[in-house]
């Protein structure tokens, strides 16, 4: 809940930053990002230590498949089926990381365009104001 408010914040300070232009307010929406990347390599060495080891606490940790078995158990064995959703969930989630790398390569971009235009605008105002007080003389 906690992650998902903070999301909703990063995501409305990024629509600030860009309709007010200020870079500074991309930030925290590309430090959600590196946490949803964080989390999501997270999951998939999970899974991938599921799937070699059988291992019932890693099944756990990604939350795919339901369990009968006791939590004594330290290995489980999973019928075709459920397999095949936790592989297609893996999928998921190595598809969902990939678009999070271009996501936040695409708001680090917009963060430089902004600090760029930022600085442009200083620079041009600048200039511009000495030229109407020379032109009012």
């Amino acid at each position: 809940m906690i992650g998902l408010g903070l999301g909703i914040l990063a995501v409305f300070l990024l629509f600030v930053a860009l309709s007010r232009n200020s870079a500074l307010l991309v930030v925290p929406h590309l430090v959600m990002q590196v946490i949803a990347i964080l989390c999501f390599i997270l999951v998939l060495v999970s899974g991938t230590i599921a799937l070699c080891t059988d291992s019932a606490v890693f099944y756990r940790l990604i939350n795919a498949a339901p369990f009968m078995e006791h939590p004594n158990n330290n290995t489980v064995a999973l019928d075709t089926g459920t397999m095949v959703r936790i592989y297609s969930l893996m999928i998921v989630y190595a598809i969902s990381l990939a678009l999070e790398f271009w996501f936040i390569v695409v708001i680090y971009n917009c963060n430089r365009y902004l600090d760029e235009r930022s600085d442009y605008m200083k620079y041009c105002l600048a200039f511009s104001t000495p030229m109407k007080t020379l032109s009012a003389r």
